[in-house]
Parts: structure tokens; sequence; C-alpha cells
């Protein structure tokens, strides 16, 4: 259980990552 509850937060870090990439990408179109 413990290890799926990590892998809940590495794809949790990960669409955050997504979310600062896709802002980034804003901000550079603008």
């Amino acid at each position: 259980m413990g290890k799926r509850g990590r892998h809940e937060a590495d794809r949790g870090r990960h669409e955050a990552d997504r979310g600062r990439h896709e802002a980034d990408r804003g901000r550079h179109e603008a």
C-alpha cells in the first residue's frame, strides 16, 4: 500500500510539472 501511495505522489508531482510547463509555454506564446 505504501508503494502505491508513493506512486500516487509521483503522479501528482508529474501533473504539477506538466502544469508548470503549460504555463511556461503560455508565457512564451504571449
